[in-house]
């Protein structure tokens, strides 16, 4: 029954791949964390339930990376959910352990089949052997499988946190979708942890109890899978609607801080800094923070460095400054040096000030 259900699973993330990855990607996070689940468990079931070398041997190992993307590959999903979300380096620190496993691995991927047969049969018939025979150069079986827990009950406090952050823009049928998610992947990782600790700790009650257990774990999680998503197909590719626009969170301190700075230009302090604008506006450093954020969609120091270049660009358009060097300009507009005032004006305008100048005197 559990090879069965994990099967049936693979085959219906290959439908929902098949019947919406062209025009939906980010279905293929979601059949990846699917296909992987099953693949785990029919690791298992080879493993513990039909005890058959052959398959046990392929999957047990030379799987294990793939293993190691399970948290990962919902986590990638129900981010890009939001329309609005871009790809960053830092995502790649999430294929960081992954790939420490499959460089360790590849010692016993070269191996001689024959011989790693042999060691999977031995620990399908004793699994404490599982600890003794060397899989991995980097960390040894014990390792790898307490780091797995970690990271899996980590990623729920990463998605939890996400779902925290996320929850106000979730209606109807999507908010329950992504609960059952959360649902179905709490279960599963805390079950995991279960499963590795029995494994690793006591593997002689693991071992009387292995086929309850592992029938256990497999058919809980492909059923409620199963169930889940013949539930919420149609919620699988939708995106997270736009929060609605919110209402300024102070209407007078943002008013107070357009009035000041266009009235008196603190900006052109070259050390005004945060704390300074908090003490001139009478209201503590996180007031202004979330003011900034929530009504100007800004951080300070881009708020600050924004009024500067338009300050730099009057006066580089202006007749009256353009005898001065733009080293000159830069510091009347607050920038300590001329390679700051270079790079901020290309982040902001897109060109340096030199071209900007150059541009002006052709008009």
């Amino acid at each position: 029954m559990l090879l069965y259900s994990a099967i049936l699973i693979f085959i219906f993330t290959i439908i929902l791949y098949v019947k919406h990855i062209p025009s939906r990607p980010l279905v293929l996070f979601l059949m990846a964390y699917l296909g992987i689940t099953s693949l785990f468990t029919l690791t298992l079931h080879y493993q513990f339930g039909s005890r058959e070398a052959w398959p046990a041997t392929l999957l047990l190992i030379h799987f294990s990376p793939i293993y190691l993307l399970i948290s990962p590959s919902l986590y990638a999903y129900l981010t890009f959910l939001d329309a609005e979300r871009k790809w960053k380096s830092s995502d790649l620190l999430h294929l960081l352990f992954p790939a420490i496993q499959l460089i360790g691995i590849i010692p016993w991927i070269i191996r001689p089949w024959a011989e790693k047969q042999e060691a999977i049969t031995q620990v399908i018939e004793n699994p404490a052997y599982f600890f003794d025979i060397e899989t991995n150069w980097i960390w040894g079986p014990a390792v790898y499988l307490t780091l797995r827990s970690t990271l899996n009950l980590g990623y729920i406090g990463l998605i939890g946190w996400w779902y925290v952050q996320k929850k106000e823009v979730l209606q109807g049928n999507q908010k329950k979708w992504i609960q059952f998610l959360l649902g179905l992947f709490t279960i599963q990782m805390l079950a995991f942890a279960y499963l590795n600790y029995k494994f690793t700790f006591d593997t002689i009650t693991f071992q009387i109890n292995l086929v309850q257990y592992t029938q256990w774990y497999g058919l809980t999680l492909t059923t409620l899978a199963l169930v889940g998503l013949f539930l919420f197909q149609d919620q699988a590719y939708k995106r997270l609607p736009k929060p609605a626009v919110s209402i300024p969170s102070n209407p007078l301190l943002k008013d107070h801080i357009n009035q000041w700075f266009t009235q008196e230009q603190p900006f052109r302090e070259e050390d005004f800094t945060l704390a300074k604008m908090a003490e001139y506006l009478q209201q503590p450093v996180y007031k202004i923070q979330q003011c900034l954020r929530e009504d100007f969609s800004t951080t300070f120091t881009d708020f600050r460095n924004s009024h500067r270049v338009f300050y730099a660009q009057q006066l580089l358009s202006s007749d009256s400054y353009r005898h001065l060097k733009i080293e000159t300009i830069a510091q009347m507009a607050g920038f300590k040096n001329r390679s700051t005032f270079y790079k901020v004006f290309r982040e902001i305008t897109g060109k340096t000030p030199t071209d900007f100048f150059g541009k002006v005197n052709e008009e």
